[in-house]
């Protein structure tokens, strides 16, 4: 797979490479070693998978904080999504901003489609979101720790930071 340096530090798109003959196609979608060789965390405790049968459903961005931070790789496996990574770090590599105190974020958009086989991995202290844009959408999200809700925290996904970074090129308006 290759990795693809995002807008935001330490995210990367993960790009299948493959082999295709008369029978199909093969590509690796995950490698441990290909992740530790980047300095990225490649361990996968929790897979949760969302299906979703409207396009335009909303899930707000999140994220886990503190000791219980996790990396995450989200790939769309049905339909298509418009993922939204919003980087909450201080850039002192401390704690996060608080969800309801948005100052100086970056955002980044990226739409997923399930034929693009393209997966995302998203670094602690990034929170994730995610727009349906085709009916019968579904969307895989491997995570590096258990789930805490303690430590969880989530956006508004109509936050003003937040509200440009949800139009697609491919489903402008939703």
């Amino acid at each position: 797979m290759r990795f693809v340096s995002l807008p935001i530090a330490g995210a990367l798109r993960l790009e299948p490479e493959g082999d295709a003959d008369r029978r199909g196609y093969f590509t690796r979608g995950y490698a441990r070693d290909a992740l530790e060789g980047r300095g990225l965390d490649p361990a996968l405790v929790r897979c949760d998978v969302s299906v979703h049968r409207d396009a335009g459903d909303t899930v707000d961005p999140s994220l886990q904080t503190g000791l219980h931070a996790d990396a995450r790789r989200v790939r769309c496996t049905a339909g298509a999504v418009r993922v939204l990574l919003v980087d909450l770090r201080d850039g002192d590599g401390g704690d996060v901003q608080k969800p309801d105190d948005l100052h100086d974020v970056a955002v980044h958009g990226e739409d997923l489609h399930v034929d693009g086989r393209l997966a995302l991995y998203v670094p602690p202290g990034v929170a994730v979101g995610y727009r349906t844009l085709e009916y019968e959408s579904e969307v895989m999200i491997q995570s590096s720790e258990f789930e805490h809700a303690d430590a969880h925290r989530a956006i508004a996904a109509d936050a003003p930071p937040l509200r440009a970074a949800w139009t697609s090129a491919a489903t402008p308006g939703i």
